[in-house]
C-alpha cells in the first residue's frame, strides 16, 4: 500500500488542509505541537473511523468548530482508491457520520461500521477485527506511536504475552483451551444430571407388571356391566312402547280440549262483534239527521259559477299595471345613472387635464437630468486611473521597505560577522564602517522616496474618495432619472384618456335629454279596476266552495243509508252463527268427558318408564368410570414405556459424554498448547534474531535478546542489566528495534496483508545522540520499503530523506510546505 494524498477539513490544528506524499521516504518535520502526529491520527481515522478508546471523535474535530472531514487517497497493487470519513458535533458529544468509498470511479456511500468492512478487506485484514476497538496489526505494522511500543515492553509479561498473541492472530489457541476447560467441565455436570435422572427411573418394571394385573381385571368388570347395560335397555325399549299407546290417546284429548277453547273464543268474538255493529248503526242514523239540517242551509245555491275567466282577465290586468310601474322605476334609475356617470366623467375630466400638464413638467427635468448624467462615463475613467496609480505607488512603497529591510539585516550581519556576506572577502574594520555607512545613505534615500510616495498616495486616497462621492451622487440622479421616465411613460397614456372621457361625456348627456323627453302612464286608474275584479272573484270563489260542500254532504249521506243497510245484515249473520257455534260446543263437552281416565293411567306407566331409565343411567355411569380408569391405567403404562425408552437413551448419553471428556482432557487440549507451543518458538526464533539485527545497527556497544516471554533482555559488559538503567536514547533505540522486529515477523506470518510496502515511524530518534542519529541513515536503507513516512523534529533527518513535507503553526492554524 501507498498513500497519495491527505485532505483534512477542521481537524486539530488544521482548518483546510491538502497533503502529497510521495514514493520514497518522507520526513514530516516541524516544531513540537506544529501538528505532526495529527496528520498519522486522520491517516489512521480514514482507515478504521473513531475509536473509544485513544481516537475520539472530540480529540480529532477541531475546537470551536461543528463539522469536521478527512480524506485519504491511497494506492493498492496500482488500483487507486479514496476513502472519505466525517465528524459532527451535537449536544453532548462529537459523532462520526456516513462516508463513502470510492474504487475504480464507483462511488459506495455507507455508515462507519460498512466502510470499516470494506476497507479491513481491502487491506487484506482478518474480518474478526471489524468489532474491535482498534486493529492491533494496523498498529504493529503500519504506524505505532512510539510511546506505545515502549509500553509493550515495560508491561505486565502476560499482558504482553496476550497483546502478541492477538498481534500473531494466535490467541484462538488460548481461547480453545479456555473453552475446552469450560466444554469439559460443562461435560461433567451433563454426567451428574444424567446420573441424578437414572436414579428417578429405578422401580420401573415392577410397577408396569402391577398395571397390567390391574388392567386384565378392569377388563372383566367393563364386560360384566357391559351384558347388564343391554338387558337394561331392552327393558327401556318396551315400557316406552307401551308409554306411546297412551300418549296418543293423551294426544286425541288435547286435541279435543282445544277445539273447545277455540268454540268458546268464537262465541265470545262475534259477541263483541255484535255490541260494534249495534253501536255503528246508532252513530250512523246520528250523522245522517245532522246532514239533512246542513243541506236545509245551501238551499240559495244551485249552481257552480266560472272563475278562470275571471282570474284570466285580472291577470291581464295586473301584468299590466306592473309594467307601468317597473317602466317608471327604470326611468328613475337610468336618470339616476346618467346623473352619477357624468359627474364621475367630469371628475376625471379634471384630473386627466391636470396629468397632462405634469407630463410636460417631467419631460423638462428629464432633459435636464440628462445633460447632469454625461458626465459619468469620464468620473469612472478618472477613478480606474487613479486605483492603477495607487495600486503602482504601493509596489513602489514595499519595493522600497523591502531594499531598507535588507540594509538593516546587512548591517546587523556585518557588525558580528568575519567574512562579508557581499564579497566573501575577511572583513577589516574600514571596511565595515563604508559597508555600514554605505547602507545607512541606502536606508535614508529609501526612506526619503518612502515620504513622496506617501504624500503621493495620501493625494490620490482624496481624489478616489472625492470621485467615489460624485460617483455616488450620479447614481442617486439615475435612479431619479429612472423614476421620472417610468412616471413620464405612466402619463403618456393621459391625452388619449382624456379625449374619450369627453367623448363618452357628450354621449351621456345626449342620452339623459331623450329621456326626458319620454312620457310616463298614469297607473291610479288600473289600481282600482284591479280592486273590484279581486272583490268579484272572492263572491265567485266563496259560491263555489259552497256548492261543492253540499255536493259531498248529499253524497256522503247516500253512503251512510248504504252503511246501515250493510250492518243489518252483517248482524244478522252474526246471531247465525253464534247459534250454530253453541250446538258444536255442547257436543264437544260430551265427547272430552270419555278421557278423564287416560291420564290417570298414562302417568302410572310415565313413572315405570323413569324407574327404568334411572337404573339404566346408573350402569352406564359405572361403565364409563370403568373406562376411564382403563384408559389411565393405560395412559400409565404407556408412559412407563416412554420413561424406560428415555432411560436408555440418557445411558447412552452418558456413555458418549464419558469418552468425550476423556478425548478433550487426554488429547485435544495437550494438541493446543503443542500447537501454541511450536508457533509461538517458531515466532521467538525469528523475532530475536530480528530484534538483534536492528539493536546492533543502533548500538554496538549493548547486547540484547528476547526471554520466553518475550520480555528484552539487556547484556552489558557481559552482565544482564534492566531496560531502565539505560539513557533516553538506548530505551528509543530498543524500541525502535522492537518494533521493526515485530513488522517483519507480521508481515511473514500473515502474507495476504497489503499495507506491507508502507511503514510509519513516529518520532524514531527520541533522545538519540549524534552517532545514534547518523545510524538511522543505515537503518533506513536497511528497511528498503517502497514508502517511509517519518515524523522527527530533528533537522539532521532532513538529509536522510527523499522528500520533506514541513509543518508550522501560526495562531493556532498549522499549515505544510514542501
Amino acid at each position: 500500500m501507498i498513500l497519495r494524498g491527505l485532505k483534512l477539513e477542521n481537524i486539530r490544528s488544521y482548518v483546510s488542509e491538502n497533503i502529497e506524499f510521495p514514493e520514497g521516504s518522507v520526513l514530516l518535520s516541524g516544531d513540537i505541537g506544529s501538528g505532526k502526529s495529527t496528520i498519522l491520527l486522520a491517516i489512521e481515522f480514514a482507515f478504521f473511523g473513531i475509536m473509544r478508546s485513544g481516537l475520539t471523535g472530540s480529540s480529532l474535530l477541531r475546537h470551536g468548530t461543528n463539522d469536521g472531514a478527512v480524506e485519504l487517497k491511497f494506492e493498492i497493487e496500482e488500483k487507486e482508491y479514496i476513502i472519505k470519513r466525517t465528524l459532527k458535533r451535537t449536544k453532548t458529544a462529537v459523532s462520526q457520520q456516513s462516508g463513502y468509498l470510492i474504487t475504480d470511479g464507483r462511488k459506495f456511500e455507507g455508515t462507519p461500521v460498512e466502510l470499516k468492512a470494506k476497507l479491513l478487506h481491502i487491506l487484506g485484514y482478518p474480518e474478526s477485527l471489524l468489532t474491535r476497538a482498534k486493529s492491533l496489526i494496523y498498529r504493529y505494522t503500519v504506524y505505532t506511536a512510539q510511546e506505545q511500543m515502549k509500553q509493550i515492553l515495560f508491561e505486565d509479561k502476560d499482558v504482553r504475552l496476550d497483546t502478541l498473541r492477538k498481534v500473531f492472530g494466535i490467541d484462538k489457541y488460548k481461547t480453545i483451551k479456555e473453552n475446552s476447560v469450560l466444554f469439559i467441565r460443562e461435560l461433567k455436570r451433563k454426567q451428574s444430571d444424567y446420573n441424578i435422572r437414572l436414579e428417578s427411573y429405578t422401580g420401573l418394571d415392577k410397577e408396569k407388571t402391577e398395571l397390567k394385573e390391574k388392567l386384565s381385571k378392569l377388563n372383566e368388570s367393563i364386560l360384566t356391566n357391559k351384558t347388564e347395560l343391554e338387558t337394561v335397555q331392552k327393558q327401556v325399549d318396551n315400557e316406552k312402547a307401551e308409554l306411546n299407546k297412551y300418549e296418543q290417546e293423551i294426544e286425541k284429548h288435547n286435541e279435543l280440549k282445544k277445539q273447545v277453547e277455540l268454540k268458546d273464543l268464537l262465541i265470545k268474538t262475534k259477541t263483541s262483534s255484535k255490541q260494534d255493529i249495534v253501536k255503528k248503526i246508532n252513530e250512523t242514523k246520528e250523522k245522517v239527521e245532522s246532514i239533512k239540517a246542513k243541506l236545509e242551509s245551501y238551499s240559495d245555491v244551485t249552481e257552480i259559477k266560472h272563475e278562470k275567466e275571471f282570474e284570466n282577465k285580472l291577470k291581464e290586468i295586473e301584468e299590466k299595471y306592473s309594467t307601468i310601474i317597473k317602466q317608471k322605476a327604470s326611468f328613475k334609475e337610468k336618470n339616476l345613472l346618467y346623473s352619477e356617470q357624468l359627474t364621475k366623467l367630469e371628475k376625471e375630466i379634471n384630473e386627466l387635464t391636470e396629468k397632462s400638464k405634469e407630463s410636460i413638467m417631467i419631460k423638462a427635468k428629464l432633459d435636464e437630468l440628462k445633460t447632469r448624467l454625461d458626465i459619468r462615463p469620464d468620473q469612472e475613467k478618472l477613478l480606474q486611473k487613479m486605483l492603477r496609480k495607487e495600486k503602482d505607488y504601493l509596489l513602489r512603497l514595499e519595493k522600497y521597505s523591502v531594499k531598507e529591510n535588507e540594509a538593516n539585516e546587512l548591517i546587523n550581519t556585518i557588525k558580528a560577522a568575519e567574512v562579508c556576506p557581499t564579497c566573501d572577502q575577511n572583513i577589516t574594520p574600514n571596511h565595515r564602517v563604508e559597508v555600514i555607512f554605505k547602507q545607512k545613505q541606502i536606508i535614508k534615500q529609501n526612506q526619503e522616496k518612502k515620504q513622496k510616495i506617501t504624500e503621493l498616495l495620501n493625494k490620490i486616497k482624496f481624489n478616489i474618495e472625492t470621485i467615489n462621492k460624485n460617483l455616488d451622487s450620479l447614481a442617486e440622479l439615475e435612479n431619479k432619472y429612472s423614476e421620472q421616465k417610468e412616471q413620464l411613460a405612466r402619463l403618456d397614456s393621459v391625452s388619449d384618456d382624456l379625449i374619450k372621457k369627453q367623448k363618452e361625456l357628450s354621449r351621456i348627456y345626449e342620452k339623459k335629454k331623450q329621456l326626458k323627453q319620454e312620457k310616463t302612464v298614469d297607473e291610479t286608474e288600473l289600481k282600482q279596476i284591479i280592486t273590484e275584479h279581486k272583490s268579484q272573484l272572492t263572491k265567485i270563489r266563496d259560491n263555489n266552495l259552497k256548492y261543492r260542500e253540499k255536493k259531498n254532504l248529499v253524497e256522503l249521506n247516500e253512503q251512510n243509508n248504504k252503511n246501515l243497510e250493510s250492518y243489518s245484515s252483517d248482524l244478522e249473520k252474526i246471531d247465525q252463527v253464534i247459534t250454530k257455534t253453541f250446538l258444536e260446543l255442547n257436543k264437544l263437552k260430551e265427547t272430552l268427558q270419555g278421557y278423564s281416565k287416560i291420564i290417570e293411567t298414562y302417568e302410572v306407566q310415565k313413572q315405570k318408564v323413569e324407574s327404568v331409565k334411572e337404573k339404566q343411567k346408573t350402569v352406564e355411569i359405572q361403565l364409563a368410570s370403568l373406562n376411564q380408569e382403563n384408559k389411565s391405567l393405560s395412559d400409565n403404562i404407556s408412559n412407563i414405556n416412554k420413561k424406560l425408552e428415555d432411560m436408555s437413551k440418557i445411558k447412552d448419553q452418558i456413555k458418549n459424554t464419558s469418552q468425550m471428556q476423556e478425548w478433550f482432557e487426554t488429547f485435544f487440549v495437550k494438541l493446543m498448547s503443542n500447537m501454541e507451543k511450536h508457533i509461538m518458538v517458531s515466532i521467538h526464533r525469528e523475532f530475536n534474531a530480528l530484534l538483534k539485527e536492528w539493536f546492533s545497527i543502533l548500538i554496538d556497544d549493548i547486547d540484547i535478546d528476547l526471554d520466553d516471554e518475550f520480555s528484552v533482555r539487556i547484556i552489558q559488559d557481559g552482565y544482564e542489566t534492566s531496560i531502565d538503567s539505560l539513557s533516553g536514547g538506548e530505551k528509543t533505540s530498543v524500541a525502535l528495534a522492537y518494533r521493526l522486529a515485530l513488522n517483519k515477523v507480521i508481515n511473514d506470518l500473515i502474507p495476504v496483508i497489503k499495507t506491507k510496502d508502507l511503514i510509519i515511524l513516529d518520532e524514531p530518534t527520541d533522545g538519540f545522540s549524534t552517532e545514534q542519529l547518523d545510524r538511522v541513515r543505515d537503518v533506513l536503507e536497511q528497511l528498503n520499503m517502497k514508502q517511509t513516512i517519518i515524523v522527527s523534529h530533528e533537522p539532521k533527518m532532513e538529509s536522510y530523506v527523499q522528500n520533506i513535507v514541513r509543518i508550522s503553526k501560526t495562531d493556532n492554524i498549522s499549515s505544510t510546505s514542501v
